[in-house]
């Protein structure tokens, strides 16, 4: 853990990897080597690592999130989706989470799943602003120019940085 909080993954996955020849059941092990390769690109062994942390400990939330997390980057959204879920069961006060879980469905174009996810989200955060403008884009392509401006101006509120051809966009479909 040292050699991980000096930045030195190669070492630090080393290191990682005697542990688990004495004990290669200690999953808090594999899921440090899964954050490591994860900070140096090697994306093939850290979904190795995830799963094997979720073999050895199947509630493990972190474990899920991080897996769903790679899944996303390589827009595998369904996968994705589906750790997401087994996740929010197990924390289900996380908004982050329930906002992974609508940013995935938007890239699906699943825009009434999407919503669904945002608002919960905001339940959980409301001054989650990358959520409102979540839901702005997913109600702009569910043509409910309305709704999509509320939350597009909330999310500008809040601080998200929005563009003026996004704003002039739903603005020329207000009625």
């Amino acid at each position: 853990e040292i050699y991980f909080k000096m930045e030195d993954y190669d070492e630090a996955i080393f290191q990682y990897k005697k542990v688990l020849k004495i004990n290669p059941k200690m999953a808090e092990a594999y899921f440090d080597l899964g954050v490591c390769y994860g900070k140096i690109a090697r994306v093939d062994e850290e979904i190795a690592a995830y799963k094997t942390v979720l073999s050895l400990q199947p509630d493990n939330y972190a474990a899920m999130v991080n897996l769903g997390n790679v899944y996303f980057q390589q827009k595998k959204f369904n996968a994705a989706i589906e750790l997401y879920k087994k996740a929010v069961q197990k924390q289900t006060r996380d908004a982050t989470i329930y906002y992974n879980i609508g940013a995935a469905y938007s890239n699906i174009d699943d825009y009434d799943q999407a919503v669904d996810a945002y608002l919960k989200t905001i339940e959980l955060d409301p001054k989650m602003g990358d959520a409102h403008y979540g839901l702005a884009a997913c109600y702009y392509n569910l043509k409910k120019y309305d709704l999509a401006w509320k939350h597009v101006k909330i999310a500008q509120e809040l601080g998200v940085k929005i563009s003026e051809e996004q704003i002039e966009a739903i603005k020329q479909n207000l009625k």
